[in-house]
């Protein structure tokens, strides 16, 4: 049977896994395309987004981040 603080300790758990699944953006926003996008507009999108935050050609301090966040909507 379940203690009181560990039904506490889950329900805590199961809404910080909510809040973060409710804050993270869509791939679509990420490649700015919207949802009906063709699978060749999405590549298109990704090809330009890519490109333009790759850590060789973006000396920017956030553009690694950015490439990474792009990579993970493909």
């Amino acid at each position: 049977m379940a203690t009181p603080q560990s039904v506490f300790i889950f329900a805590i758990c199961i809404l910080m896994i909510t809040e973060l699944i409710l804050a993270s953006k869509s791939y679509y926003d990420i490649l700015g395309v919207p949802k009906s996008a063709s699978e060749r507009q999405i590549k298109k999108a990704f090809h330009k987004m890519a490109m333009k935050y790759h850590p060789d050609k973006n000396k920017s301090p956030d553009a690694e981040a950015k490439f990474r966040e792009i990579a993970e909507g493909t």
